[in-house]
């Protein structure tokens, strides 16, 4: 009798102790598949992306962005789920601190106002392809809050001029600031939803890594103005990323040329895009080949340089692979062909 109690007790104590190892949180990350979005069409409302003062012939198909779903760096993974998406298709498994490495978590949520530089290129890129003459600012892309930027200069506002001295670049606007003296005052001439406008910055304060250092608490980037200009208020910020840019200077292109390249077709775009139509590779390739399947997109544009990443060498998708937006452009006006232009 007395083994018997024994043993039972091992065997409990046993699944107690399998119970919380499964339970447990992990520090692993999973990706999946997210949802797609039709950029250029809606089947009711107002399509993501619009040329503003303008109507434009509406696409006759879609133009799909992808997207990744990813849990986050407090989400409690547990050992059941990462067994389980590791022997999933288009899934993946990562330590956090691969993707999370760079996240302060005592900073969430976030302690200042953005705008997404990479949909602002990708945009400008495909209205720079449509023979619209594009010019770059340097722009503000976050305002911390507690500074004394923070509601006097605004993301997306465009730096014409400091304390009337012409600004053309992201690191003149840093190299001036830094040789300000903390306490002086600032004059700021932007351009704001197309209007010029000339705000006060009424004392720089020391950087929060170098108190020595003056700072109006922004961050600057390049931005673009050309007209006419894209509304992008309909755009979710998980299709703002830069693994949407390709997707996003193709709707660019189309909007703005009012072409109808489509031709009924839906084709799901995924790839970084430079300025200068340069198309690079996106982490979580499959899961965006996912997602563009699950849209039921009849064809996806990937980066060249993402071929060797495809877990299966023959989906039961077409896929083409581009190294430019320009070549992307020909996969939808039919100029190139999908037989022309290499698959993976």
């Amino acid at each position: 009798m007395k083994k018997m109690w024994t043993s039972i007790s091992a065997a409990v104590v046993l699944v107690a102790c399998v119970l919380v190892v499964s339970l447990a949180p992990t520090s692993y990350v999973l990706w999946s598949a997210g949802p797609a979005v039709n950029l250029v069409d809606a089947a009711t409302g107002a399509p993501p992306l619009t040329v503003e003062g303008r109507d434009v012939t509406r696409a006759h198909g879609g133009l799909f962005a992808t997207s990744l779903s990813q849990s986050g760096p407090t989400d409690a993974v547990t050992l059941p789920q990462i067994i389980g998406d590791y022997f999933l298709p288009d899934h993946s498994v990562l330590p956090r601190d691969a993707v999370y490495a760079s996240v302060n978590l005592s900073l969430q949520p976030a302690a200042s106002a953005t705008v997404s530089s990479s949909m602002d290129t990708a945009l400008a890129a495909g209205a720079r392809q449509a023979g619209i003459d594009v010019k770059d600012y340097p722009i503000v892309t976050a305002v911390r809050q507690k500074s004394p930027a923070n509601q006097v200069l605004l993301p997306a506002d465009l730096i014409i001029a400091i304390d009337d001295k012409p600004m053309a670049t992201a690191d003149q606007v840093r190299e001036y600031i830094r040789g300000r003296q903390v306490g002086d005052q600032s004059v700021v001439t932007v351009l704001r939803a197309g209007e010029k406008r000339v705000v006060t910055i009424d004392a720089l304060v020391g950087s929060p890594t170098n108190g020595t250092v003056p700072s109006m608490g922004i961050t600057v980037g390049t931005g673009y103005l050309y007209s006419p200009a894209l509304d992008t208020n309909g755009v979710d910020a998980a299709f703002a990323g830069s693994a949407q840019g390709l997707a996003m200077a193709l709707a660019s292109y189309e909007l703005l040329t009012d072409r109808d390249d489509l031709a009924g077709r839906a084709v799901a775009a995924v790839g970084q895009v430079s300025f200068g139509g340069e198309v690079s590779p996106v982490s979580a390739i499959n899961e965006h080949v996912a997602s563009a399947r699950d849209a039921q997109a009849d064809l996806v544009i990937i980066p060249r340089t993402n071929c060797s990443d495809l877990m299966d060498p023959t989906p039961d998708i077409p896929i083409v692979a581009v190294r430019s937006l320009a070549e992307a452009i020909a996969v939808l006006d039919g100029g190139a062909g999908e037989q022309i232009l290499p698959t993976c």
